[in-house]
């Protein structure tokens, strides 16, 4: 659609037009996803939560998708909102922004000092009910340079590094050699470097190497220092000297994925069994641990699930909500997993691998209600927090 043959009044006129008509589809979509989240119809169709839908389904960048999430909810407890928005006195943005601090206590009070004001006064205000002792945790991509030894061919030999320290254009800003530093092995003599600023023909063997990495960045408190400095003292001989944060974090996260991790138990497990096969059935029983004697039964426990059948129901899972939606979408939520029995115990159900499966507490909620009524479903799991605002642990069952 061409506009260069519009006037200058036109395309005025114009803008007036479409904005007012943005703004009544933008309340629209508000309304929509606050009656489908009370609904709970992103759930239905396999999302674990309204970000999840908003992004994945809806196609929002993850920024717009938080916007749109807190301004629906807000407006949903405070309906005057809606009246301030059709009146353009505030945005999406402002009310997305104060929804964190606005209460029934505050509302009206809030309301009034934002109508009108900028984004970065709205800032200000919502700092008042707000204040931060420290900056929020951040997580952004970087893309670094990785050291690579770069050489230059000309007049039929090679000049090495410490020769290209004197050719900035060509040494793509490496380190410069020491003064008085000796040519480099590579080089036949030091009449390649003059060859090489008579405009011998040259050409990089070695281009930049970048690397992608995460800049990450957040305060930490006193007893979380004293765990890290603890960490290091314990960990000293797997370390090298003077490790960075990285080395330390990775070294407790390793170690803490090889304990808790579902599918490496289920590894030692399995290797654990099969020295006891090799070893017999007697020294299998004397290898066991606080086993409870064989004359002794064990109470029944229908609602017990062995610590290796919850491995094998996360493995099979692959670590994510089993639900598929009505639509045919599996929800791919790796947050808050619960092992759920496909057939309840109340109606005979076993806590065998073909009977349970791995959902996320919300669709574990949602099947509890379809199957039992929302009488016997029990409490409704708590809301993630919204985006933006922290994120729950992925807790393996």
């Amino acid at each position: 659609m061409s506009l260069r043959n519009l006037s200058d009044r036109e395309i005025l006129s114009r803008i007036q037009e479409l904005t007012r008509r943005e703004r009544s589809l933008t309340l629209a979509v508000l309304l929509h996803l606050g009656e489908i989240e009370r609904r709970r119809l992103h759930l239905k169709q396999g999302y674990a939560s309204m970000f999840d839908y908003c992004t994945t389904g809806l196609g929002y960048s993850a920024s717009a998708a938080a916007r749109r999430i807190r301004t629906a909810r807000c407006m949903a407890r405070f309906p005057e909102v809606l009246a301030l928005l059709e009146s353009n006195e505030v945005n999406l943005s402002t009310v997305s922004q104060v929804s964190r601090v606005l209460s029934p206590e505050n509302k009206d009070r809030l309301l009034e000092r934002i109508r009108g004001r900028s984004q970065r006064e709205v800032d200000a205000i919502v700092a008042e009910h707000e204040p931060r002792s420290f900056p929020p945790d951040r997580i952004r991509p970087v893309v670094v340079r990785v050291p690579a030894v770069a050489s230059v061919q000309a007049a039929g030999g090679v000049i090495g590094a410490s020769c290209l320290a004197d050719v900035p254009a060509l040494s793509g800003g490496q380190t410069p050699a020491p003064p008085g530093a000796p040519p480099s092995a590579h080089c036949r003599s030091g009449s390649d470097l003059c060859e090489l600023r008579k405009g011998a023909p040259t050409h990089r063997e070695s281009s930049i190497v970048t690397e992608k990495r995460m800049l990450v960045s957040f305060s930490a408190s006193e007893a979380f220092m004293a765990k890290l400095e603890k960490i290091r003292s314990l960990a000293w001989h797997q370390l090298p000297a003077n490790p960075s944060l990285e080395q330390v974090f990775e070294l407790a996260m390793d170690h803490f994925i090889e304990k808790k991790d579902p599918s490496a138990r289920r590894a030692r497990r399995e290797k654990r069994e099969e020295r006891s096969r090799a070893m017999g059935e007697d020294n299998k029983e004397n290898r066991s641990a606080g086993a409870q004697p064989s004359g002794v039964p064990k109470p029944p426990r229908p609602r017990h699930v062995d610590a290796s059948v919850k491995d094998e129901v996360f493995t099979r899972d692959g670590g994510h909500c089993s639900y598929v939606g009505i639509s045919g979408r599996r929800c791919v939520s790796t947050r808050a997993l619960q092992i759920d029995h496909v057939e309840p115990i109340a109606r005979g159900g076993r806590s065998t691998p073909g009977n349970l499966r791995l959902l996320c507490a919300f669709h574990n909620r949602l099947e509890a209600e379809r199957v039992l009524g929302t009488v016997g479903a029990g409490t409704p799991p708590t809301p993630p927090p919204a985006p933006g605002r922290g994120s729950s642990r992925a807790t393996p069952p």
